[in-house]
């Protein structure tokens, strides 16, 4: 399951643990194409292997692919 982590800059993946491990983000809040600044929602792309994310305070949406950094 991923959740947008409720923070500045990230989206998590949920597992069996209860911190979850960063998905999509998580250098910070920013414009940068390895940040996002308040992500508010997500969905998947057609393809099963990247998200499309509202980057709220960034003002855009941000295609990001599950396994980079950016």
């Amino acid at each position: 399951m991923y959740y947008a982590s409720g923070s500045a800059s990230g989206i998590k993946s949920a597992g069996i643990t209860a911190s979850g491990s960063v998905a999509a983000g998580g250098h910070g809040a920013g414009t940068g194409s390895n940040q996002l600044c308040y992500p508010y929602s997500f969905t998947w792309n057609s393809s099963p292997t990247s998200f499309l994310i509202v980057n709220y305070n960034a003002h855009n949406i941000v295609r990001w692919q599950l396994g980079t950094s950016s």
